[in-house]
Order: C-alpha cells, then structure tokens, then sequence
C-alpha cells in the first residue's frame, strides 16, 4: 500500500498538484490515528479537506497541525464508483509493472549486477535543485533493486549529494528510506535517464527489449 499510494502521489504531482511530499511513504508512517501526536515531529496527525490538500503547501499544514481538529471536523469517506475503478486500473497496471520489474531483475542478477551507464553518469554530475531529488529517487531505488543494502545506498546518495549539497538531511533519509523498501528501475522512459542514455542503449535496453520481445523458440536446456 505505501508503494501504491507513492505511485499514485507521484500521478498528482506530475498532474499539477505541486504541494505533495512524495517521500514520506515508508511503510511505519501508517499506523498512526487521526489527533494522534507525532512526538518525532512535534504535530498532530490531522485529516484535511479537499481545500486544504489543494491550496495550502508544506509549512501552513505543519502549522495547522500545532493542534489537533474537533471531532466534527473528521473527514467521512465516501464511495465514488469512477474514482474505485480507475484506482482498480491504476493497481492492475501498478502490479504488472512489479511483475516485469521483478523479472528483470532476476535476469540482471542472474548475470551479475552492473550499474547502466545513464545511472553511472549522473553519479558524477554536480545536481542542482530542478533535478536533483528526482536523481537521487532514481539511483537509491536502482542500488536497492540490485540488492544494495542501506547502508551502501546512503554511502552512493551522500557521495553525489558532496558535490552540491542539499543540506537537508530528513529529505534524504526518506528518499534512501522509501527506496530500501521499495526496489526498482525507473527505466529506458524515465525522463532524466533518456538525458544521459548511451546511442545505441546499453545492456538494461537490451533486457527490456528480450522480455517484452521473447525469442519464438528459447532454449530451455
């Protein structure tokens, strides 16, 4: 579910809705009551509104979250049968994207692991802000699906982060955080990697060309 909700997060973000923090979806960050106190953070545990999630961004939600809500103010959910099916869709989609990502990685393993070339290259960029968070989303979740454990991600992440630092030690924490969890490719599509693509691809292209394209007859000696 954390990994669902990132993707769809993710959908909203891409779709306009800019006030998202689309790294918070670790799977401890789901237990907790609505006007529960977060002790780490200080803040309530709050529902919001429809126009709350629109208008206000990060800090006013903070802000509106020194206190908890009245109890009349509880948001009751209802049922929209356009909204269950295109959520119905978007999980359908989601879990064959996890099966080919899960086949593809046996096959990367199976081979031994190398990093792709777009991926090595922008590890020895100096990142600034407009891409940055995004880089550092896509290698984190790269390393994880070849089996890198955290403490190996965090080593990558810092490293690159040292050219040009972000100074925001949370945000990082959450993006290695959520990648741990949640192995994967973002992909020969992936807008930041096409930057950096080799011409002609490289071994991941040729990967993902053998199983969307299998031979007529393989060899299963």
């Amino acid at each position: 579910m954390p990994a669902m909700n990132y993707h769809l997060a993710r959908q909203m973000a891409k779709d306009g809705l800019d006030n998202l923090d689309i790294d918070v979806y670790q799977r401890d960050r789901f237990v907790r009551l609505p006007n529960s106190i977060n002790a780490a953070a200080g803040r309530f545990v709050i529902p919001l509104a429809m126009k709350e999630l629109l208008y206000l961004d990060g800090k006013a939600i903070a802000e509106l979250a020194k206190k908890p809500k009245p109890e009349n103010s509880l948001i009751m959910p209802t049922s929209a049968s356009e909204a269950v099916e295109w959520y119905a869709e978007t999980l359908a989609e989601f879990e064959k994207e996890q099966h080919q990502q899960d086949d593809l990685r046996k096959r990367v393993l199976d081979k031994g692991w190398e990093v792709p070339q777009c991926i090595r290259r922008m590890m020895q960029l100096c990142l600034y802000d407009h891409n940055r968070l995004e880089a550092y989303r896509v290698i984190s979740q790269f390393f994880s699906w070849i089996k890198a454990g955290p403490t190996e991600i965090r080593q990558v992440i810092h490293a690159v982060d040292r050219r040009n630092p972000l100074r925001d030690r949370r945000k990082i924490d959450e993006i290695i955080d959520f990648a741990a969890e949640n192995p994967w490719f973002a992909g020969c599509q992936n807008p930041l990697l096409q930057q950096f693509c080799p011409a002609g691809g490289c071994f991941m292209a040729e990967l993902l060309k053998e199983y969307e394209q299998p031979p007529l007859f393989a060899n299963n000696t």
